[in-house]
């Protein structure tokens, strides 16, 4: 799940193609945090962050585990900024995401944004299901 969400925020960064590589860190850092949540990015990983959680195994304090939780949710979530900004930057310019997160903002937008972590989820049951026919067509291929 981890490999599709992340190939999926690739894909949207690159078929941006638009390099900016000397912008304000803090800035950009901010404007991805805005974009991430506004195009329903960051309920996927929220729901991963949710899997992580509900994994945790019988050793682990359970009380102590919900107690923290908001904090490690947070701590994940700023990682997992800092690691995708230098793989924006390479594709988007800060100007461009400022452009989209105004989008996100219009009523379509919102639609889409909703609509995101639905898609996602299904997405990636349409990916099981065609990678297990492609899997076929190799076999059916080789004979």
């Amino acid at each position: 799940m981890k490999k599709i969400l992340f190939t999926f925020i690739l894909l949207v960064g690159i078929s941006t193609a638009n390099c900016a590589l000397a912008q304000n860190a803090d800035e950009y850092k901010t404007e991805l945090k805005s974009f991430l949540k506004n195009s329903g990015s960051d309920a996927s990983f929220t729901a991963i962050l949710d899997q992580f959680y509900s994994m945790m195994g019988s050793g682990v304090d359970k009380v102590k585990l919900e107690a923290a939780k908001e904090s490690i949710y947070q701590k994940a979530s700023d990682e997992l900024i800092n690691l995708m900004v230098p793989v924006y930057q390479k594709s988007i310019s800060i100007a461009d995401l400022k452009e989209i997160n105004k989008f996100y903002q219009t009523p379509v937008g919102k639609r889409i944004s909703a609509a995101q972590p639905k898609i996602l989820n299904e997405s990636m049951q349409v990916g099981q299901i065609w990678a297990m026919k492609v899997q076929g067509i190799f076999q059916e291929g080789l004979k």
